[in-house]
């Protein structure tokens, strides 16, 4: 009898141990198939190339990481960060209003902070805008790219009209307005801008803090409004565009 009751208590173990470890695998495989859209210059869903590229996920993350190394008192002007805070807001808003998504602001180095994300299984992919010509920027992707090369993917940025290696390859870079007319002559239209997805892979179940202010980041409060009145995001970004088409 006794031999029956410890037989009876392994198949109950075996069957529980068995059953959490499928549960655990179903978790780890769900969250495994996340993809983190590491938002940099391009801070809108219109045109955005990576954006895009994450529409094809299970689950998409918007990540912005603000480095520290640039959101300093002693590097950037409280207008600059404040217009960045404007647009960082903006993007928010429309990633909750648009898609039913967050964004997800970490304060700290990009690279580490999305080494992070992939250690503990918050993601396994992660797309960006490959970066133009910034000295910082280009080291962070460097960065990202040889400490996750199976995770990490970039894409042709959209930041400009024109691909920047084939302008330069035409000749001597342009120093006034006429050269750059030339130049855009002989590089032809540029590329029709990308659509806003109309939808969204779900995001991820993951807590993120409130978005960063200008105290936060070491600033005083700002009480005069910005010059001319201008507004950081994309939403005011292309009413102002649209203001100007109509001239």
């Amino acid at each position: 009898a006794l031999n029956r009751e410890r037989i009876s208590q392994l198949r109950l173990h075996f069957k529980t141990t068995t059953s959490l470890r499928r549960i655990l695998s179903l978790a780890t495989s769900v969250r495994a198939m996340t993809t983190a859209v590491w938002f940099r210059k391009n801070l809108r869903v219109h045109d955005n190339a990576a954006l895009t590229q994450a529409c094809d996920a299970e689950s998409v993350l918007p990540l912005y990481c603000l480095d520290p190394a640039w959101a300093t008192p002693s590097i950037v002007g409280p207008n600059r960060c404040r217009f960045l805070l404007e647009s960082l807001e903006d993007l928010d808003a429309t990633l909750r209003t648009r898609y039913g998504s967050k964004l997800h602001v970490v304060v700290g180095d990009p690279s580490e902070t999305i080494t992070k994300l992939i250690r503990d299984g918050t993601i396994t992919k992660v797309v960006f805008e490959e970066e133009i010509a910034e000295p910082r920027e280009l080291e962070l992707e460097k960065r990202v790219v040889e400490a996750h090369p199976d995770e990490a993917q970039a894409v042709p940025s959209t930041h400009l009209l024109y691909d920047a290696d084939a302008a330069l390859a035409k000749g001597a870079p342009p120093t006034k307005m006429p050269g750059m007319v030339t130049l855009a002559g002989k590089l032809g239209a540029p590329a029709k801008p990308l659509m806003a997805p109309s939808t969204l892979p779900p995001r991820p179940d993951v807590t993120s803090p409130p978005l960063p202010s200008l105290e936060s980041l070491g600033y005083s409060p700002i009480t005069t409004k910005a010059a001319y009145g201008v507004q950081g995001g994309e939403s005011t970004g292309l009413q102002r565009l649209q203001e100007q088409m109509k001239r």
